[in-house]
């Protein structure tokens, strides 16, 4: 009696928590590796095509860099242009959508072809998702 109690604390306490790890940890990598496709697949050439040209790493328009995860974070001159995980409340939402408070704040620029309304719904989904980057060069 005493044998199958310990036995059956030991399996409770030690092995019922590794086992579970062992299974969480294929559904983490899993949801990685879709963040990770989504973003290359998806986000990735929106952002290259349309916003590196003047907000990458030869030129910063606005003191805004775009090519980097930290850059979207920290935004430029104006200060943050996102709320990560909240697209309603971020500014770039509002800027590729045309709704910008300023309209000059609209991108990308007039002389440029606009953001379709599936690309600014990839762009609101990534930022919903807490903006995962993967290496997409």
């Amino acid at each position: 009696m005493f044998r199958s109690s310990m036995i059956r604390r030991l399996t409770l306490t030690v092995l019922a928590p590794a086992v579970a790890a062992v299974l969480l940890v294929p559904a983490t990598l899993c949801a990685d590796a879709a963040s990770d496709a989504f973003f290359t697949t998806k986000v990735w050439p929106i952002i290259d095509k349309n916003c590196t040209s003047c907000h990458g790493a030869d030129k910063q328009k606005g003191k805004l860099r775009l090519d980097s995860r930290a850059g979207w974070i920290k935004g430029g001159e104006d200060g943050k242009i996102l709320v990560e995980g909240d697209p309603d409340k971020s500014d770039v939402i509002a800027a590729i959508k045309y709704m910008a408070k300023d309209e000059d704040d609209n991108m990308p620029p007039k002389k440029k072809t606009r953001l379709t309304s599936d690309q600014v719904a990839i762009i609101s989904d990534w930022i919903k998702q807490g903006l995962p980057w993967a290496d997409a060069k």
